[in-house]
């Protein structure tokens, strides 16, 4: 959890709580929510993802979350629009 909301940390809405950690950016119309049990929701403005994971992988270069599971992988990317110049 502490790696997410570092991940996050000034690009938007942060929040961890006992049931997972969620990243929104609404001005930018994105967002990720990871929860303990596994489960993941993120939203893009042309896309959207409901998965079961068992690994997240930060690349703090690529500004990307990798979360995957048995058979699947999702790779969200920070919008350049949120990035620090």
């Amino acid at each position: 959890m502490a790696s997410f909301s570092a991940f996050f940390e000034g690009l938007g809405t942060v929040v961890a709580d006992g049931e997972g950690v969620s990243f929104a950016a609404p001005e930018a119309g994105t967002g990720l929510e990871l929860g303990r049990d596994g489960s993941s929701t993120s939203f893009m403005p042309l896309h959207d993802l409901t998965a079961q994971w068992d690994q997240v992988t930060f690349d703090r270069q690529k500004r990307t979350v990798t979360v995957a599971g048995e058979g699947f992988a999702y790779t969200y990317q920070v919008p350049p629009s949120l990035r620090p110049g």
